[in-house]
C-alpha cells in the first residue's frame, strides 16, 4: 500500500471509529421506545425511506456514493431504535418491486424522502417515462394519500437532504412537509430525525400550571382609593358649578362660592396624595 492510500484508509478508519462513538452516545441519549406514540402501540415506529437511485447528469461512481449515503442513513436509523426499511435492504431477495414501495408507504407509520432532483422529477412527472418508475410509484401513492387526507398525508411525511442537495429541488409542492438536513458525520442532525419520527419534541412545553392569585398593588388600595374617591368628588363638584353658572339668583351665587372653595380643597388634597406616593 502507498502512502497516500495508507493515510487515506486511517483517516477513514479514524473517521469510522469517531462516527460510531458518536452514535452511540446518541444512541444513549435518544431512546425512541419512550416517545408518546411508540409506548401506546409498544412497538418501534416503521418508516419506509423513498429515494430515486440516480440523477440523469450523475456518474456511476456518483450513483454508487449516493447509493451508499442511502443505505448508511437507513441503517443508522434502525440502529437507534427506528425500525427502518429501504429497497436496498432486499436487493439479494426475490420481491415484486412493482408493489414494494407503494405498499410498504401504506404499511409504515411514516415515509422519509431522502429529496434529489431525480425524485423531485418523479414527484413532478419530468422524468424520462422509461426510468425510475419505482420512485414514481412511490410519489403516486403519497399523492394518494394527500387526496385522502391531507392533514394525515403532513404528518406522515417527512424531507431529508444531504449535504450538497439544494433546497431548490424540493418542489413547491412539498413546502409545508417537514424538511430536515442530515449529514451523517454529525449525529445530531441525525437526532433530530428520530425526535420527529417519535415524538420527542426537544423542548417540549410543560404541563399547565395553574394560574396565580394576585392581590391589588398597596398603592392601589392604599391612598390609590383615597386618590379616585376624591377625583369622583370633584368632577360632581365640578358638574354642580357649571350647572349654577347660568343661574343669576343670589341663592346660586352663594352655592357657587362654597362649591369653589370645596374644588380648590379637593384639588389641595388630591395634589397632598399624590406627593406621598412620589
Amino acid at each position: 500500500m502507498d502512502a497516500d492510500r495508507e493515510r487515506d484508509f486511517a483517516l477513514g478508519f479514524v473517521e469510522k471509529l469517531r462516527r460510531t462513538d458518536a452514535f452511540s452516545r446518541l444512541q444513549r441519549r435518544v431512546d425512541p421506545q419512550r416517545a408518546p406514540e411508540a409506548k401506546a402501540r409498544g412497538s418501534a415506529p416503521t418508516v419506509f425511506v423513498s429515494w430515486a437511485h440516480s440523477n440523469d447528469a450523475w456518474s456511476s461512481a456518483e450513483a454508487k456514493a449516493w447509493q451508499a449515503e442511502v443505505a448508511d442513513f437507513s441503517a443508522t436509523l434502525v440502529q437507534l431504535g427506528v425500525d427502518a426499511d429501504v429497497d436496498l435492504f432486499h436487493l439479494d431477495e426475490p420481491m415484486d418491486w412493482t408493489r414494494f414501495g407503494p405498499r410498504r408507504i401504506q404499511e409504515s407509520d411514516m415515509t422519509v424522502v431522502v429529496i434529489s432532483e431525480a425524485w423531485s422529477q418523479r414527484w413532478s412527472g419530468d422524468n424520462d417515462p422509461r426510468v425510475g418508475a419505482g420512485a414514481a410509484a412511490e410519489a403516486d401513492t403519497l399523492k394518494g394519500l394527500f387526496a385522502r387526507n391531507q392533514a394525515e398525508w403532513q404528518r406522515r411525511l417527512a424531507i431529508v437532504l444531504f449535504p450538497g442537495t439544494a433546497d431548490a429541488v424540493v418542489p413547491p409542492d412539498l413546502d409545508r412537509v417537514a424538511r430536515l438536513y442530515v449529514d451523517l458525520s454529525e449525529p445530531d442532525s441525525v437526532e433530530a430525525v428520530v425526535r420527529l419520527i417519535t415524538g420527542q419534541p426537544r423542548y417540549p412545553k410543560p404541563s399547565l400550571g395553574s394560574l396565580p392569585t394576585f392581590g391589588p398593588d398597596e398603592r392601589f388600595a392604599g391612598q390609590g382609593a383615597q386618590i379616585r374617591e376624591m377625583r369622583v368628588r370633584l368632577l360632581e363638584t365640578r358638574r354642580k358649578m357649571r350647572e349654577l353658572k347660568s343661574s343669576r339668583s343670589e341663592t346660586a351665587r352663594n352655592q357657587l362660592r362654597e362649591l369653589s372653595m370645596r374644588e380648590s380643597a379637593l384639588e389641595g388634597f388630591i395634589d397632598a396624595l399624590l406627593k406621598e406616593d412620589d
